[in-house]
Formats: structure tokens, sequence, C-alpha cells
């Protein structure tokens, strides 16, 4: 069957009578052999690298000293820590906040471990990214994690606001 399919695949004519032939004449559905042979092949799939990126910019409170991860090494250093940001409401008289966790990688790591204080007041920038976890109770929560590619420490008189 596959020698008669690759000899009718030459040209498209020979190709329809073969469909054709191989569909048979009783008043059956029969399923065509190209519905066969797509079948075979890998479904297409959608390539992260083809998305595009959200970035952010945040200006917020360091709430833990930064850490670095558990596979962390002097090649790839890479650390962790979270932000606090004010939620801006001008209808609110009330301050509120969220948080995101802050990634850095090789270089960035290296400056967050060394200069980067619990309460220190920075701003950042990198793209933004979610990931979900879920609680003993089975209750699934999103939290926002932000890979750092720019850093800067914000001098205290600047934007004050309560924890």
């Amino acid at each position: 069957m596959l020698r008669s399919l690759a000899a009718a695949a030459r040209s498209p004519a020979s190709l329809r009578r073969f469909l054709h032939a191989a569909g048979g004449g009783g008043g059956e559905e029969v399923e065509s052999v190209a519905y066969r042979m797509s079948m075979l092949r890998a479904p297409p799939v959608v390539r992260k690298a083809g998305l595009p990126t959200s970035s952010c910019s945040l200006i917020g409170r360091v709430r833990a000293p930064v850490r670095p991860f558990a596979d962390s090494s002097d090649e790839l250093p890479r650390a962790f820590t979270f932000l606090s940001v004010p939620c801006s409401s001008l209808r609110s008289s009330t301050s509120s906040h969220f948080c995101v966790t802050l990634h850095f990688k090789g270089e960035m790591a290296n400056v967050g471990l060394k200069h980067l204080k619990q309460n220190d007041l920075v701003y950042v920038s990198g793209t933004l990214d979610s990931y979900h976890k879920v609680d003993p109770s089975g209750e699934k929560h999103i939290f926002y994690k932000n890979a750092a590619d720019r850093i800067m420490r914000q001098a205290s008189h600047q934007r004050k606001y309560n924890e």
C-alpha cells in the first residue's frame, strides 16, 4: 500500500485516482489515505520564543533580604527577593500594596546580593511573568514575578508610604 501511495504521489492526477480508488465503491464511508497519513504527524505547537514578552517598571520597597536560589553557582548566579508595591488610587486615601517576586540573574544577582537591603526603596524594570501555587486546602493562588534587568535604589526622601 505504501509503495502504491508513493508512486501515486509523484503526480497530482495519479494521487487523485489512487485516493478515489482507495475509497472503495460501496456506500460506506472510508477514511482517506491522506487523512490517515496526516494523523501520523505531530500537531503544530506554539513556540514560546515567538510570543511577545510583557515588560514592567515598578517602584516599591524590598520586603525581605535578597537570597540566592538553591541551584545558584558562581558561573550562573541567581537570586530572588520580594517587592512591595503600593497601589495608587485617586478615590481612596487608604494605602494598599501588592507583592511581586523579583528574580535576578548573572551580574544583577551579584549586585542585588551585595547592595540591596530590606526596606530599600527601589525602581525595578524587567519582564513580567506569573505562576501559581496551590495551598494545602487546594486553593490556587496566582503570583507575579519580575525578571529584573534594571534596578536603581531611590533616595529615601522620595515617595514615603506606610507599610
